[in-house]
This record gives C-alpha cells, structure tokens and sequence, in this order.
C-alpha cells in the first residue's frame, strides 16, 4: 500500500472553504490509500471488496429506471458493474443490491453465513411470484445463510412472509 499525496492534495482543493491551517491538520489527520489490491479483493487479512460482480442471475426490475451519464453527457442505463459489495468474516454486505442478490453471492468465493443490506426489490417491479422464486432459489442455494435487509426494499418483500432466515 501506498499513500497518495497527489489525491490527498486534489480533495484538498475540493475543500476551498477551509482555511489553510484547517486544511493541513486535517491533511495530516487523513490520507488517501491506495492499493493495487482494493478493487480485486483484499483490503486486509479479513476484509474484502467484492468488484466485477458478473450478471449471470436476473437483475432486479428497478434498475431499468436508473440512469448514468456518459463522457458524451447522454444518460445511459446503469449496467452497475461499477457495484461493489463488502465481505467480512462471513458478514456479506450488498449496498443497495443493485446487481442482485444472486449474482453478489454467486461472486462471492468466501462462506457466508449473514447477508446485510438493501436488496433493491423495489415495490411494483417484481410479482409476488418472481419474488417467491426468488425466495425459494436462496433458501435452497443458501439454507444456512440468514438474510436481513432494510433500506433499498419495498414493502411488498416484507408484507410476503416469505422467510429467508
């Protein structure tokens, strides 16, 4: 691992309503690090970034209104392989999910005993019955894996009583 002064120095000008004694105590308080290794997996000796997830398991519904910007300035929908999810221990945790939970598993080359975060199965996307599917899918792939989830799911996936832990 490396610290990157180069992009310590560019948030620092993103920073402009500091004064410049604020900014160098907060310089040296805070650095940017940088490792080769953070995007392909291993941040340190139990912490990992899932990145690349591929799309091999249906992506929910809810991203079909999701849009980036390209360089051309013309929104595009997100194929949000830009997605990363978090691993610890056998702690997984999704974000919002925007890949699926399928795939963000599937990618996943560590046991996991605990799914953490949103699952992005938004309201009015998927049936009752996709999401029933789907429920059946994980328990079957995953019997030993609790799953909880919060914020980045609709009502209709609580409202199922379909119990994924």
């Amino acid at each position: 691992m490396e610290i990157n002064d180069k992009a310590a120095s560019e948030r620092d000008q993103n920073h402009a309503s500091m004064d410049s004694d604020e900014r160098e105590q907060a310089r040296t308080k805070f650095k940017v690090i940088v490792s080769p290794d953070a995007m392909s997996g291993k941040f340190f000796s139990n912490i990992h970034v899932i990145a690349h997830i591929p799309q091999n398991h249906p992506m929910p519904k809810g991203n079909q209104n999701l849009y980036v910007q390209n360089t051309a300035g013309n929104y595009i929908h997100d194929d949000f392989r830009h997605e990363l999810a978090l691993y610890v221990d056998g702690l997984l945790f999704t974000g919002c999910a925007h890949s699926g939970l399928e795939n963000i598993l599937a990618a996943c080359p560590w046991p996991v005993h605990t799914v953490v975060g949103g699952f992005h199965l938004l309201d009015n996307h998927e049936t009752t019955e996709e999401l029933a599917k789907l429920a059946k899918r994980l328990t079957e792939a995953y019997p030993e894996t609790l799953f909880y989830t919060s914020h980045c799911t609709g009502d209709k996936v609580f409202a199922l009583d379909v119990r994924l832990s």
